[in-house]
């Protein structure tokens, strides 16, 4: 399963304030960060994910189980409040 897969199975059927499914959220950051050349995979997981452990019974601990230490650490930096677990 990739990051989006990921995300998008953990939001589930949430929706964003005016309907749309969450998922577009994510995916508009991923596009920003295509348009400015970011090739790196840690930080284009990290953008899917960024919302999962704030929105979602997900934990920074399986974001680690599933992607890996860099990633996790991206996304445990990204998240509100800082210092989740």
């Amino acid at each position: 399963m990739n990051a989006r897969e990921y995300a998008e199975n953990a939001h589930g059927n949430q929706t964003r304030w005016d309907g749309s499914p969450y998922i577009i959220h994510p995916d508009k950051l991923v596009s920003i960060l295509k348009d400015w050349k970011v090739t790196d995979q840690h930080i284009i997981d990290a953008a899917y994910l960024h919302d999962v452990v704030e929105d979602t019974t997900k934990t920074i601990s399986d974001i680690e189980y599933v992607f890996g230490a860099k990633t996790a650490s991206l996304v445990k930096e990204l998240t509100f409040p800082p210092n989740v677990t």
